[in-house]
């Protein structure tokens, strides 16, 4: 196959996908897990993410979150357009709000997302 050709076939595989392209950025997601304390059931901590819920639809760059519950553990995915946003949300100040609050530290995981997509239930 010719250079030519090579490059015919890879600006059609391209322009094929745009919705795809188009999904690419340099999103990070963050994954926080905080030990349940003693006593708190799930009842409990449903009803505090439902409290909560409107104060994260005001944090810059966040552009998704779902509250968590584990096996002894309750937190949260987000969505950040950038890290440098994800980190200035999970300071050092928050971090101790959440031994304050909670008696322990809570876990946070930042990993790079380049490439997040929508699944057919999303629609």
């Amino acid at each position: 196959m010719s250079l030519r050709a090579i490059i015919f076939v890879t600006a059609l595989a391209v322009s094929a996908v745009p919705a795809l392209a188009q999904t690419v950025a340099d999103d990070v997601v963050v994954v926080v897990n905080v030990p349940t304390p003693p006593g708190v059931t799930a009842e409990r901590l449903r009803a505090e993410f439902q409290a909560a819920a409107p104060r994260y639809g005001q944090i810059p760059g966040l552009k998704t979150k779902s509250f968590t519950i584990g096996e002894g553990t309750f937190g949260g995915t987000y969505l950040f357009e950038d890290r440098a946003t994800a980190e200035a949300w999970f300071s050092e100040a928050w971090r101790q709000r959440a031994v304050s609050t909670y008696g322990a530290p809570a876990r946070v995981d930042i990993y790079e997302a380049p490439l997040t997509i929508d699944g057919p239930a999303a629609e």
